[in-house]
């Protein structure tokens, strides 16, 4: 195998908005990723509790070469920010056993969506919907669920 060879050589241009309150849409800055790896942990039931998770994109082309160092550094990152998280929230140590729960979603190439899919990960939307229900199948009533579990608002609408 070559190692000069990458995962995604090209890449995709992205509009990346600061995660810092105050900022929408507007204050989009255009970015090259090529991949990139979400975490997440919930500190009780899947779905239910609160959850501790990130989002680590690739800036650069990853080598094929490279590929399992990244995400060993990667991994490692994620659970010390996590062990972190739950020491500072809880003051609970975390054992191995209890850090095997950590679920990750690793995408190697800039796909149309991979800002949208490792948000959604990050925001565990996936493990929140109704068991056995696709994304397309919520309903209306599905989805106000959702918005109640994560305290999310919805705008109300201008009447005309």
């Amino acid at each position: 195998m070559n190692t000069d060879e990458f995962l995604d050589p090209t890449g995709r241009e992205y509009s990346l908005t600061p995660q810092s309150p105050g900022y929408s849409n507007k204050d989009a800055t255009q970015t090259r990723l090529y991949g990139g790896i979400a975490a997440r942990y919930w500190l009780g039931s899947l779905g239910v509790s609160d959850l501790i998770a990130g989002i680590g994109y690739f800036y650069e082309p990853i080598s094929v070469a490279d590929q399992e160092n990244v995400r060993s550094e990667m991994h490692d990152a994620f659970v010390q920010r996590i062990v972190d998280a739950v020491h500072e929230s809880t003051g609970l140590e975390l054992s191995l056993l209890d850090l095997d729960r950590t679920q990750f979603l690793e995408i190697w190439t800039a796909e149309p969506d991979l800002v949208e899919r490792c948000k959604a990960f990050e925001q565990g939307w996936s493990a929140m919907k109704p068991a056995g229900k696709g994304v397309r199948d919520l309903t209306g009533r599905d989805i106000a669920q959702l918005f109640k579990r994560t305290g999310a608002k919805r705008e109300a609408r201008e009447s005309h």
